[in-house]
């Protein structure tokens, strides 16, 4: 169903239409303020303000949006965090706020996954809508320049498509893929490398920076580990005795070097080529609940073994350089995981036999504490929610007390120049004229 299940409007086409006195994508909203107001963000709490933007802004044109047939439900599950996050934010009236002019954060929802899925160029969607952000509501854009805006991309490369464009970098993006390089740093080795090298990323810092993007969790479908995590965790925590002391599920792609920055090549060559009888190479997921540790490396982007690996219990190794994972800047990583690099790996298995017993214990406790933080599930009791608006509080206090800047952009190709010569006045006359269906507002 699309938008919260339109909130007591009618569903048409995949679009929402309210009832009177209520408007908005999903019909959630009830009041509307005028302009020129006095700017008073609050200071104490967290107050973010939604926009609500027509459909062609927000999906895009030429997607399944356009045919009227697209809601959330063509969203595959590790994708969707951006949709449940959607749903929950539109209900939780302890931080959203219908007032823009008291918001201290501002929630931009850009679908860029429905346009694009999840490996396609996002840059022109992003590009379009901040133009339309900031020609339509100038005075709010212009408080911080955007950057107390902020946007979901949760496709496998996150923001490392984005240009070096103010409208791109400006806003916080949330995203699922914390890769933290400068582009001259990339090698044939590194995740991404040759794709990184030939296209005109933010050559400051690539994909994210860790001042003010958010890493949040994808979404784990409810499989057995998910469903039964409280009695998996009980067994752990009763000092339980695992049959293995390290388990890897994944593939390897020994000729694709660059998939998951060589760890998964180093890891066959240094500890599966091996055969070490502890160690369990394949299997499925219930192979979690009987090891130990889990290897955790990168995919051809983010993956989901390190959520796999906490709802088992299994303490994740993580062997991921120059990425930041979900939370760290608001979780105890080293509480409850792991951080080796490419390089410890030939000794991998030695390191792991060393950890004492009641190390293990004190990792899983700590497991036992966070492992919620990793969920999307609210029937569940998952915490990915609150957990995503504690890391956006943290970027906004970065921002207050001055740990990131305005800084020049660089000049853009011409051809991107050109594809993006329209003015914002321009954009917004466009957006405003194609949203047909949903109804515009000022806020």
């Amino acid at each position: 169903m699309f938008f919260n299940q339109c909130n007591g409007g009618a569903c048409i086409n995949g679009f929402c239409k309210c009832p009177a006195g209520r408007w908005g994508m999903d019909c959630t909203r009830s009041q509307a303020y005028t302009e020129n107001l006095p700017v008073m963000p609050k200071m104490t709490q967290l107050r973010i303000y939604r926009y609500e933007l027509p459909w062609t802004a927000s999906a895009g044109v030429g997607t399944r949006w356009e045919e009227g047939q697209s809601d959330f439900m063509h969203v595959g599950s590790l994708y969707s965090a951006f949709t449940h996050f959607f749903n929950q934010f539109a209900g939780d009236w302890a931080v959203r706020t219908e007032n823009p002019y008291e918001a201290n954060l501002f929630y931009v929802p850009l679908f860029a996954y429905t346009a694009w899925s999840n490996v396609g160029d996002p840059r022109s969607n992003v590009q379009h809508v901040m133009e339309y952000i900031q020609a339509a509501y100038p005075e709010l854009w212009a408080r911080n320049e955007g950057r107390d805006h902020f946007i979901w991309l949760p496709g496998d490369k996150g923001a490392c498509w984005l240009y070096d464009h103010p409208l791109q970098q400006n806003p916080i993006k949330v995203v699922h893929w914390g890769l933290q390089l400068r582009a001259d740093q990339f090698t044939e080795t590194t995740n991404h490398g040759h794709w990184m090298r030939v296209n005109p990323v933010n050559r400051d810092y690539s994909c994210f920076k860790s001042e003010k993007d958010v890493v949040s969790s994808p979404v784990v479908a409810k499989n057995f580990e998910v469903l039964h995590a409280s009695t998996v965790y009980k067994q752990a925590l009763a000092n339980e005795q695992r049959r293995w002391l390290l388990y890897f599920g994944g593939s390897i792609r020994e000729n694709q070097i660059d998939y998951s920055g060589g760890a998964r090549q180093a890891f066959y060559k240094h500890v599966v080529l091996k055969n070490y009888t502890e160690v369990k190479y394949g299997g499925d997921h219930s192979m979690l609940r009987e090891s130990t540790f889990c290897f955790v490396p990168a995919g051809d982007g983010w993956g989901s073994r390190l959520m796999h690996a906490m709802f088992g219990a299994c303490v994740p190794v993580i062997v991921q350089e120059h990425v930041h994972h979900p939370y760290d800047d608001v979780l105890l990583y080293e509480t409850f995981s792991l951080r080796l690099r490419i390089s410890d790996l030939p000794n991998l298995v030695d390191i792991l036999r060393a950890v004492p017993v009641e190390q293990i214990q004190r990792y899983r406790e700590a497991m036992s504490q966070v492992y919620l933080a990793f969920s999307w599930h609210a029937d569940l009791n998952g915490e990915a929610y609150k957990y995503t608006l504690m890391a956006l509080h943290h970027k906004l206090t970065n921002l207050e007390a001055g740990f990131y800047h305005k800084r020049r952009s660089r000049n853009l190709s011409a051809r991107w120049l050109t594809d993006s010569a329209d003015n914002a006045d321009n954009a917004a006359r466009q957006w405003q004229g194609a949203a047909g269906v949903t109804a515009m507002a000022r806020v």
